[in-house]
């Protein structure tokens, strides 16, 4: 142990003598540390000084010089909400002549494959396909499929009745057409046809698809709407009459219309591309678009607007698998990036999964993830802080549906069957064992794949540096009484940011999600956490944070 703490006192004296050139460098700065840290707080046979109060007291200073010394200096935050819209609104002077994403609308792929044309389903699957995913539910995936089936949530609860503007409740139609019609197709139990009728029906009587006062029609419950509603259509188009068609169809062509025109390229237009609330509204668009292809003049358009547009979420998309949002928004966000891809490649045929940040993004998740897989290292805006921390606040309902952590894990089934990658299907069998739950169970079906042996997940390293936001995460192990250490030094959206800023002129930064907390750090030892972040509880200001203020303020 005095060779360690030798070694970190050393290192520390490097660092203030401004040895070190820069942060990435000073990542075995915390290595050290974090070995003289475990030796502190795990627990040990024999007695001994330094695992006294006061020793303890002392390395805990000890990290938080070190953590400081090895860090950049502390970003200010970019703009909230307020400052956000108004940006959205301000025409940028850099961008001259025809607007990039026209260019990419003509060149881009986004027609529907000939062969699917005047077909139903085709968005995600056809007729044969479903017969075979009717095999898989009864065989190989019986048993994930009779955990979907036993909560189907049109069962459970009417639809919410118009104007429906409470929160989230208009998304959670959405997701509810698509899983009943999902499951009515492969059940053939007509009370999850009526029940997806009930829901299609609420959302052609809400006339304002999200909320009045903050971009009506075209944000998030539009985009969940339009999902829903498409593929509800196009999976249950032989079921429904041609009364109930038309009416379906004129819903989405006229909530299809209002998005297309809020979304297209218009002369100083900026988009915050690297944004959930730029992909999940466009995404809906896409869905619709397919759904909808030869049977509205318009919906050619509308694919190749969605389809101009993820080349820039792809393009700006983080390279090292981080979600700078942080976790909460990697859970609501992150199927919307796999139900585009997923629709454009079955219905163009065109894949685009394969970058960088999707190769590694089950590296976020499990290095995310506290050693209880109950919580997670909560920087950014995720829940309410310490108020969920501790099992409470008005958030927690819903992000432990009775007390099992909402993190939407399957995601990581997919990425697994799309990369082969045993470490990814590894995590996701991982989370799987703490009864974690995820809001579309149904894709499981889908995007499981049986054949592909996990990487167990204590066979994978138990540390993680992602570069381009200089984040780094260890773990004394993976079991449940691990000690844990995260830290965080980088800009908000990455170090890619600078480069692609230049390069993409239409593309704006929103970073509201991020918080001003470069240089702060979360550690976790003896399932409780030693320090803590503020998630959505405080407001994101840097002195709420684990970090270093120069003088009372950030400069």
């Amino acid at each position: 142990m005095r060779g360690q703490s030798e070694a970190a006192t050393a290192l520390w004296m490097n660092l203030v003598s401004n040895e070190a050139e820069n942060a990435r460098e000073n990542f075995e700065v915390i290595k050290v540390l974090i070995a003289a840290f475990q030796v502190s707080v795990l627990p040990s046979k024999a007695p001994s000084p330094l695992r006294s109060a006061g020793a303890l007291q002392r390395r805990l200073m000890l990290v938080i010089a070190l953590v400081f010394g090895a860090s950049i200096l502390p970003l200010s935050s970019l703009a909230q909400d307020a400052r956000e819209l108004e940006e959205e609104r301000t025409a940028s002077t850099k961008l001259k002549g025809e607007h990039p994403l026209i260019e990419l609308m003509r060149t881009r792929k986004s027609a529907l494959l000939p062969e699917l044309l005047g077909v139903h389903p085709r968005v995600y699957v056809t007729d044969k396909e479903l017969a075979e995913l009717r095999e898989r539910a009864r065989t190989s995936h019986r048993e994930l499929w009779q955990r979907t089936i036993s909560h189907v949530r049109a069962l459970g609860a009417d639809p919410p009745p118009p104007p429906a503007e409470k929160r989230r409740q208009q998304n959670d139609v959405g997701i509810a057409i698509a899983e009943a019609a999902f499951v009515y197709k492969i059940e053939g139990d007509k009370k999850y046809l009526d029940a997806a009728r009930k829901y299609m029906d609420a959302a052609v009587s809400y006339d304002i698809w999200g909320y009045p006062n903050n971009k009506p029609n075209v944000d998030l419950a539009a985009g969940h709407l339009l999902y829903g509603l498409a593929w509800g259509y196009d999976l249950l188009y032989h079921d429904l009459t041609e009364k109930e068609r038309t009416r379906y169809r004129e819903k989405l062509i006229k909530q299809a219309r209002l998005m297309a025109d809020y979304f297209k390229p218009k002369p100083g237009r900026t988009f915050a591309y690297s944004q959930n609330h730029t992909f999940i509204p466009i995404t809906g668009l896409g869905v619709a678009a397919y759904a909808l292809y030869d049977e509205t003049p318009e919906a050619p358009a509308w694919a190749s607007l969605t389809r101009a547009i993820y080349d820039r979420v792809l393009a700006t998309y983080s390279e090292d698998g981080y979600y700078y949002e942080g976790f909460e928004y990697w859970i609501f966000s992150t199927p919307w990036l796999v139900h585009y891809l997923d629709a454009h490649a079955h219905a163009t045929g065109e894949d685009l999964y394969d970058r960088p940040g999707f190769r590694l993004m089950h590296q976020y998740v499990a290095h995310s993830m506290l050693p209880g897989g109950n919580y997670v290292f909560d920087f950014g805006d995720i829940f309410e802080g310490p108020l969920t921390r501790a099992g409470k606040g008005e958030e927690y309902p819903r992000t432990h549906p009775q007390g099992h952590f909402h993190t939407n894990y399957n995601l990581l089934y997919r990425l697994a069957q799309r990369f082969q990658s045993g470490e990814a299907q590894g995590v996701a069998e991982w989370l799987k064992r703490f009864d974690q739950v995820n809001a579309e169970d149904f894709w499981s079906l889908v995007w499981f794949d049986p054949n592909l042996k996990p990487v167990a997940i204590e066979k994978q390293t138990t540390w993680h540096y992602f570069p381009g936001h200089d984040v780094f995460y260890w773990r004394s192990d993976w079991s449940k009484e691990a000690t844990a250490f995260a830290f965080k030094c980088g800009p908000p959206e990455g170090h890619h940011t600078a480069v692609l800023l230049q390069q993409f002129p239409d593309w704006r930064l929103s970073s509201g999600h991020a918080h001003p907390d470069a240089n702060s750090f979360i550690i976790f030892a003896r399932g409780e956490y030693l320090t803590g972040d503020t998630g959505y509880a405080g407001l994101p200001m840097t002195e709420h944070h684990n970090t270093l203020l120069v003088n009372a303020s950030v400069k």
